[in-house]
């Protein structure tokens, strides 16, 4: 994650899922739980921005496209669809534990 990607003051560095044995903690990215707490019912990069902002922290829409390609490659989320604006994705049954 570069810096110019995220800017999010109140978010810690580290992650919560650091030593669980899940495949986030595995990650690069501590961003990836919130972006799939995010998902439901369904988002596309820029929703997924959107409710960021919602919360109070900026997120790039190139960086949002990247850690839902990330998690998709996890499993967790699949995209369902094409919109105008970009893949509309979905979490799997795995995403939603």
């Amino acid at each position: 994650m570069w810096i110019e990607d995220v800017y999010a003051p109140s978010m810690p560095q580290s992650s919560a899922f650091e030593g669980s044995g899940s495949a986030l903690s595995r990650s690069r990215s501590p961003l990836l739980a919130a972006v799939l707490a995010l998902v439901p019912p369904s988002a596309t990069a820029v929703d997924i921005c959107a409710r960021f902002a919602t919360e109070g922290a900026v997120l790039e829409p190139r960086a949002a496209e990247r850690l839902l390609r990330e998690l998709a490659k996890l499993g967790l989320v699949r995209a369902s669809r094409r919109d105008d604006g970009g893949a509309r994705y979905v979490t799997t049954s795995l995403g939603q534990r």
